[in-house]
């Protein structure tokens, strides 16, 4: 059970960053400021960090 809620924290943790990047912190701002690009996704670097992310998890689950 500690391996599901350490990984699911991690995801929350990855969602929340990409949100971040991508909704104004400012309604304000929205309207002032042209739309940003969607950042590109390094699919390697992602992955990588998935990896480190679950052996993480189950270094600190077993």
């Amino acid at each position: 059970m500690k391996y599901i809620a350490i990984i699911a924290a991690l995801d929350s943790l990855d969602s929340a960053g990409r949100m971040e990047a991508r909704v104004p912190q400012n309604p304000t701002e929205a309207s002032a400021v042209p739309a940003a690009p969607a950042p590109e996704v390094n699919l390697p670097t992602m992955m990588e960090i998935m990896n480190i992310n679950k052996e993480f998890a189950l270094r600190m689950c077993f």
